[in-house]
């Protein structure tokens, strides 16, 4: 009986410590702070995992069931949801499986045979320390770091798919990887140091059915993905529809208003009021004109028609520079053009919405730089922050709170077809996206074969 209490003591206390102790790191949640959550938690584990060695319990139903529990305190005792507890609980138990796993082949990778450990009782608890040692270097390593999985939680469904399938992937496995270390484990170590079960079919149809799963989830994201896609890229052309009828109805609204306006100036005999209002339409059409002087394709007129209308309503002021010298990407499809130029400014309206009044701006330039054209598309709004720079143009990825994330990707993939290269620039509530393509060489705004089989 003192040898059982001690062996709770000395090895189940530090084991259920280390295994809380990983879960918390993955979420970066603090133990100084948690103190007596934490005992409870420890002093639960550790009492669970005893209380099942001396009902006799083998090894893999006893891993099962400290799996469940392990979850269970996260969710009750620290009041997590049930995903980030799964979570913690699949990161801890991973862990410490593969700490199972390189303890057995630290030994063997030492010739040292498994049976010596039976001979004292040191050199049992040194087995066990040198195993407790590689479990505690995972938290640490997490600890160190500040390493917090929330940061990595999706906020759309899409992603939240994709997260449901790395975590049957990783459950199936950590079933994988327990049974190969129960096989190495029944045929290296003793049977008195180690209960295991012979049912090694039940986790075999585990592992089948988790695979099962695993597909299923697979072909659902696939799905996802595809819908995703469809709607966001359909999304534009339907903004883009939108905004030009918006213009209309506004521009034959417009011209009843001005037409009363003149006509009761006229009833007032008030002509110098009519050539001062005539003057102000005149300059107003020419600044709608300027926007498309120089534009060579109809289609971008329309789409720049409707974007200003879109841009007035906002009360953003919009620069146009465009040169008739500039190709204007004549080698692309009229399609994959409006794909470019409407996400571009698509997404900067939205972001010079967000700046005061005042200070709403977008400026489009489109211009010949030596043998190459470009187009750069820059508006005042807040700076993309330097850590979502790498994901930019990741499928899925937005900083937006609604997500979406599909109309960047849709940019640069249009970009990489016709050979151009895209760049971004944000500092100071400025950004610019900037589109390069070569001009000298014969076919070089061709879109490539494979992107139009």
């Amino acid at each position: 009986m003192s040898g059982q209490l001690l062996e709770f003591i000395i090895l189940d206390i530090p084991e259920g410590a280390l295994m809380v102790f990983t879960a918390l790191a993955l979420f970066n949640i603090k133990i100084k702070y948690e103190g007596r959550r934490f005992a409870i938690s420890t002093l639960v584990y550790a009492v669970s995992g005893r209380l099942l060695t001396l009902l006799g319990v083998v090894y893999q139903p006893k891993l099962l069931l400290m799996f469940l529990l392990l979850m269970l305190l996260f969710r009750f005792v620290w009041w997590q949801p049930i995903s980030p507890s799964m979570a913690m609980a699949i990161g801890s138990f991973s862990w410490f499986i593969t700490a199972e796993a390189l303890t057995v082949a630290v030994i063997n990778g030492l010739n040292i045979d498994f049976s010596i450990f039976e001979t004292s009782s040191l050199l049992r608890y040194s087995l066990s320390y040198l195993y407790l040692a590689i479990l505690a270097s995972m938290g640490i390593v997490f600890w160190i770091f500040k390493f917090d999985l929330r940061k990595l939680w999706p906020k759309t469904k899409h992603n939240r798919l994709l997260l449901l399938l790395v975590a049957s992937g990783s459950l199936n496995f950590l079933i994988i990887l327990f049974l190969n270390v129960v096989f190495v484990a029944d045929k290296f170590i003793p049977k008195n140091l180690l209960k295991i079960s012979e049912d090694y079919w039940v986790y075999q149809v585990l592992s089948l059915v988790m695979a099962i799963v695993t597909l299923i989830l697979f072909w659902k994201y696939l799905q996802a993905t595809v819908h995703l896609v469809e709607q966001e890229t359909e999304a534009p052309y339907s903004k883009h529809l939108i905004d030009l009828s918006t213009a209309v109805r506004s521009i034959k609204h417009d011209a009843l208003n001005h037409f009363t306006v003149i006509l009761g100036f006229l009833r007032m005999g008030d002509t110098e009021k009519v050539m001062e209002y005539v003057q102000g339409l005149v300059k107003e059409s020419r600044d709608l004109i300027d926007i498309t002087e120089g534009v060579k394709n109809k289609t971008v007129s329309a789409l720049l028609y409707g974007k200003k209308a879109r841009m007035a309503k906002e009360g953003i002021d919009f620069q146009v520079k465009i040169s008739p010298r500039a190709p204007q990407f004549e080698g692309w499809k009229d399609i994959d053009t409006v794909r470019v130029l409407g996400n571009l400014l698509d997404n900067a309206i939205g972001a010079a919405a967000k700046m005061p009044k005042g200070e709403r701006y977008i400026r489009l330039e489109w211009n010949l730089r030596g043998s190459e054209e470009y187009l750069y598309v820059e508006n005042s709004g807040p700076t993309i922050p330097e850590e979502d720079m790498p994901h930019l143009f990741d499928l899925g990825y937005s900083t937006k709170e609604e997500g979406g994330g599909v109309g960047l990707p849709v940019v640069k993939s249009v970009v990489a077809k016709y050979r151009g290269f895209l760049e971004v620039f944000s500092k100071h509530d400025i950004t610019r996206f900037t589109i390069t393509v070569k001009t000298s060489q014969e076919d070089s705004q061709k879109p490539r074969e494979q992107d139009t089989a």
